[in-house]
């Protein structure tokens, strides 16, 4: 995870790097050393996927809520998968993949059958993190069990982070 001295977690609020022409030197660096981390899959946040760029929201059709719970898996064709917690199932993806990842959407159980419908159709993996979407006990079990994940690199998101850090 990248933050600041001061906590702040939004890219465009930082100071600029001191006495450095490359302004994005520090999420180069940042970048490569994510690639050298041995890891399955890196894990976002809602928030920060909107903050790179998916700001499509998804619009529901009937509001008719989910029933089955079932993890829906989609074969990986990326070299690592992109972890996404949107609990209410909010995020239009335009594709199955996020920065050349498969994507796999952490959900909750107040989602709608339309956009369970719409990631199918999509062939983006999904799974159940309980009543909220963050149950990280039944998350990271259902990741290493249904999708082999071992390690994960968490990236952020502060809501994420705080809820990992509250879970220890």
């Amino acid at each position: 995870m990248i933050s600041s001295l001061d906590g702040r977690l939004q890219i465009e609020r930082y100071s600029k790097l001191y006495n450095v022409e490359n302004q994005d030197l520090a999420l180069k660096i940042y970048l490569d050393l994510g690639k050298k981390i041995d890891s399955d899959a890196w894990m976002i946040g809602k928030g920060t996927v909107k903050s790179m760029g998916l700001n499509d929201i998804f619009k529901t059709e009937t509001n008719i809520a989910a029933t089955d719970f079932s993890p829906f898996v989609v074969e990986k064709n990326s070299d690592q998968f992109c972890v996404i917690f949107d609990a209410k199932g909010k995020v239009r993806f335009p594709e199955n993949t996020f920065m050349k990842d498969n994507i796999i959407v952490v959900l909750s159980e107040s989602v709608t059958v339309d956009y369970l419908d719409f990631l199918k159709n999509m062939g983006i993996s999904y799974l159940f993190a309980g009543k909220d979407g963050y149950d990280l006990n039944i998350a990271m079990n259902t990741l290493y069990n249904h999708f082999g994940i071992r390690r994960v690199r968490l990236e952020g998101g502060g809501i994420l982070n705080g809820t990992f850090l509250k879970a220890g």
